[in-house]
């Protein structure tokens, strides 16, 4: 069940980094009276690269625990 677990996250990563353009808009929207449009856009970049990649990571872990605990 780890094995599938793993590759869930890691499918969910990768599906965030491939998000469609109009979400990774609304998502600017949201920051840019806060911080600026320009910082809107790389803090929305950044967000959605830090969650993707602790999606990875967990998937990634997972699945290493899998195969060396069969």
């Amino acid at each position: 069940m780890p094995f599938v677990a793993g590759a869930a996250l890691l499918v969910a990563g990768v599906a965030i980094l491939l998000l469609p353009a109009r979400f990774v808009r609304a998502e600017q929207e949201q920051y840019a009276p806060i911080v600026g449009r320009a910082a809107g856009r790389i803090l929305t970049r950044l967000v959605l690269v830090l969650v993707a990649s602790t999606l990875v990571a967990s998937g990634a872990a997972l699945i290493a625990q899998a195969a060396n605990s069969a």
